[in-house]
């Protein structure tokens, strides 16, 4: 039997084909915003992986956010995942707290 948790959920890439992929836009700490939706949460950015169109519906980098203490869906969701589309850099100067309680 097959535990979920280790379970693959997105294709990692090689050091062989890393080079083929476009740069990504945001680095691990950077402060991000969804600008596309009305929450407008936020946070830091913790990890990031390329997906393919095999494992998921959007082809690009993905981003794993530790949100801030002060976006409003942290009281209920402390990590979010965010399509690069989806995100904006935000100025280092604004927002909440510190996304690392």
């Amino acid at each position: 039997m097959v535990d979920k948790t280790s379970r693959v959920l997105h294709t990692l890439v090689s050091d062989e084909t890393s080079s083929l992929l476009p740069l990504a836009k945001f680095h691990l700490g950077d402060r991000v915003c969804w600008f596309r939706v009305s929450t407008q949460d936020f946070g830091v950015v913790i990890d990031r992986f390329y997906g393919t169109e095999g494992s998921v519906q959007a082809l690009g980098w993905h981003y794993t956010i530790q949100l801030d203490s002060s976006s409003p869906s942290f009281a209920h969701c402390k990590i979010d995942y965010g399509f690069e589309e989806d995100l904006a850099l935000m100025d280092r100067d604004l927002g909440g707290a510190d996304a690392v309680d």
